[in-house]
């Protein structure tokens, strides 16, 4: 599951921005890279309940005005490895919204 959540920030100023939110990665063998948020979905719960509880415990992003499934991913070679099916989701955050996020998350302009 992995999630691409924009928001137009930088509103009280003359130039506001696209930005796309991204948190570093803590395992090899990607560590330290930026990437989407995401993760696993549980056994017991539907996507769109994942990707909400993945961007809650692991950006502490909570609010969002919208959220919709994108594509999935299903190329057999697309990782190296055990086959991984990666389901897209586009979610937007309010732009007067200035959510709290962890050390290793940030927004980047797009």
């Amino acid at each position: 599951m992995l999630a691409v959540v924009f928001q137009v920030r930088g509103l009280d100023t003359r130039q506001p921005a696209l930005n796309v939110l991204l948190w570093q990665r803590a395992l090899d063998p990607e560590q330290g890279k930026w990437s989407l948020p995401g993760g696993r979905l549980d056994d017991d719960e539907d996507l769109t309940s994942s990707v909400r509880r993945q961007l809650a415990e692991k950006v502490d992003l909570r609010e969002l005005a919208h959220l919709e499934q994108l594509a999935v991913f299903s190329d057999p070679h697309r990782v190296p490895g055990v086959r991984t099916i990666a389901s897209t989701f586009l979610g937007l955050v309010p732009s007067p919204s200035t959510p709290t996020l962890p050390p290793d998350t940030r927004w980047h302009p797009v």
